[in-house]
This record gives C-alpha cells, structure tokens and sequence, in this order.
C-alpha cells in the first residue's frame, strides 16, 4: 500500500508527463490529481473504518495457561525484532 500512495502522491518526473492514474471502485481510469487525492481519501477511510473492524469483545484470546506447551513458540529476541523493523524499512524505500 505505502509503495501505490508514494507511486501516486511522488512529484517529479511522472507528474510532469501527467503519467499518473489510479483506477476508481467502478474501474474507471482518474488522471486528475484532485480525483487521485479523493479516491486515495476513500479508500483509507473505508479500510480504516472503525464499523467495519472486529469488536474487542468478538476477539477471544487464550490466556498463555490454556495453550499446551507445544504450542507455544519461542521468545523473539531484541535483536530479531531490531532485524526485521530494518528490513521493513528497506522495503518501504524500494
């Protein structure tokens, strides 16, 4: 998702050419930058729309008790969480 919003909302080169489109709910090609902006507006509103999101209370976690000790996975170390935050950097840059 955040490679479209940066492919869509970049300056430069393809702003200048007005190579820059997003499809809208219907399928319909937008070209116009004010048009790109609303249907990227909707489009995050509805995916974080808070209607449309699980309840807390339809959630049900087990406490650590319940689960047998096969099942549970081993502790993440610091250095594996460090690891793998840099590399979703890296991949949002590309």
């Amino acid at each position: 998702m955040y490679a479209k919003v940066k492919q869509v909302t970049r300056t430069g080169k393809a702003e200048r050419k007005g190579t820059t489109g997003i499809a809208d709910e219907n399928g319909e090609l937008l070209t116009e930058m004010e048009d790109i902006k609303m249907r990227w507006k909707d489009y995050i509103e509805k995916l974080y729309d808070s209607k449309e999101k699980p309840k807390l209370k339809d959630i049900e976690i087990e406490e650590e008790v319940d689960v047998e000790s096969d099942d549970v996975g081993p502790d993440l170390l610091e250095s594996q969480i460090k690891v793998a935050i840099k590399d979703m950097k890296m991949e949002s840059r590309a």
